[in-house]
């Protein structure tokens, strides 16, 4: 019985310690820009755009996903670079839209149908033919 309690005890610790540092880190990326939030997924698009930057950007899940394009990453790095937010992780705060993981997937959807507008793609299917530039 002791034995029992002492094992859920540590399980418990490490699954709080876990959080805490995935937290400290979403605070810390979140304090990256300077503002606590991300940023314009359109405006940092069109910068892109105009340095001629086609990089699509990812989260970080259980695997990275591609948020706005009807692909997995696997297919996508083929022909994009995926540039990954960083901060986010497969801990997900469920029904909070304000969590760093829900913004960062909002931010990277308007942000890669951004980039696949410009460059004619198709973001339900994405590995047809547009004009793609070399990966960059």
């Amino acid at each position: 019985m002791i034995k029992l309690y002492l094992t859920a005890m540590a399980s418990t610790l490490i699954f709080v310690s876990a959080s805490g540092c995935t937290q400290r880190e979403n605070e810390e990326a979140k304090k990256k820009d300077g503002t606590g939030l991300l940023g314009d997924p359109l405006q940092d698009a069109e910068m892109a755009i105009a340095s001629q930057d086609y990089h699509l950007v990812g989260v970080q899940r259980f695997v990275v996903v591609v948020p706005g394009i009807n692909a997995d990453y696997e297919v996508l790095r083929m022909r994009f670079r995926i540039v990954v937010i960083e901060g986010t992780s497969d801990i997900i705060i469920e029904n909070d839209p304000q969590s760093f993981n829900e913004q960062a997937e909002r931010y990277a959807e308007k942000y890669n149908r951004r980039i696949f507008a410009e460059l004619g793609c198709d973001v339900q299917k994405p590995m047809t033919p547009c004009s793609v530039p070399s990966r960059n």
